[in-house]
């Protein structure tokens, strides 16, 4: 089974193959590639702040913003946290 998003030039598809989806290149107007890589991946540690950090189990793209992270981490307060950041609040850990 095979599915195919509805695309326009220079926007991204998936298919997949089964269960599993993979990301497939599309070209822009001008031949430039659209897909942006991730920062980081998914199992990478990462500090949201001075005091906090955790690890990475979700990340998501989108074709007009740049990637994002769930991360699961401990709180300065000790309480346990997931929340999607933005990839330039992160910094490896």
């Amino acid at each position: 089974m095979k599915h195919r998003a509805a695309t326009r030039r220079g926007t991204l598809a998936l298919r997949s193959a089964g269960r599993r989806y993979v990301r497939a290149k599309t070209s822009g107007a001008k031949g430039t590639d659209r897909m942006k890589d991730f920062q980081f991946q998914l199992g990478d540690k990462v500090q949201v702040s001075p005091k906090e950090s955790g690890e990475v189990v979700g990340r998501v793209e989108y074709t007009n913003s740049d990637p994002q992270y769930f991360v699961r981490y401990v709180s300065g307060d000790g309480q346990k946290v997931e929340r999607w950041w933005n990839g330039d609040a992160l910094t490896a850990a």
